[in-house]
């Protein structure tokens, strides 16, 4: 099976981040796109505004109904700082023994090319990059083609020519906080979910 890991704060996740997952399926021949939510990124601090579970719930809401999607608690249910190399060492174990991932084959790991310039400083990167094959999508901040993306990252990787998309989840919690409309930017069900619980300061 073919199988892409997804991670992410998706605080909250965004049409953006769906969207991405689907192009790497019909694009890219995955059979699963598995979101990640992160515990606590090692590179920046999170804003407040939804709780973990608000998170969890918010990307179940987002991907219901999508086959090819699944949604992955590890990194919140093992808390502390999210590195991606423990994850997929885990990860990696679990889909052997279930047989999801034949002795040999490697999952892809999904990134944005805006974390081109810092990739090289993950932990164990260059133990990580043994272990998955590295999808590269394009992200509206870096107006970078594929051969931009391709100088700026060194390691081996397969560029995704994606759709950019103005959405972002700090866009989102900047209009929850103001009172504006953000349902543009968001699946129906989350938008929903928002509205509901009042997040990122929503007001009603």
């Amino acid at each position: 099976m073919k199988i892409a890991l997804f991670g992410g704060s998706f605080n909250p996740v965004h049409n953006g981040h769906v969207a991405l997952g689907k192009t790497v399926v019909d694009q890219l021949g995955y059979d699963r796109v598995v979101y990640i939510p992160a515990y606590q990124n090692p590179f920046k601090s999170e804003p407040a505004g939804a709780t973990d579970a608000d998170r969890l719930a918010m990307l179940h809401a987002a991907l219901d109904g999508y086959h090819w999607a699944d949604v992955e608690p590890c990194e919140i249910e093992r808390g502390g700082v999210s590195y991606t190399y423990d994850t997929v060492v885990s990860l990696l174990e679990r889909y052997r023994r279930q047989g999801l991932l034949a002795p040999g084959e490697k999952p892809a790991l999904l990134v944005g090319s805006d974390i081109s310039a810092r990739f090289s400083e993950w932990y164990r990167v260059q133990e990580l990059v043994q272990l998955v094959d590295l999808l590269v999508a394009r992200r509206p901040c870096e107006e970078a083609d594929d051969a931009g993306v391709a100088l700026q990252f060194p390691f081996a990787h397969t560029p995704v020519v994606n759709q950019l998309y103005d959405a972002s989840s700090s866009a989102v919690r900047a209009l929850c906080a103001q009172g504006k409309d953000f349902s543009s930017l968001v699946p129906t069900a989350v938008y929903g979910y928002i509205l509901e619980r009042g997040l990122y300061g929503q007001k009603h």
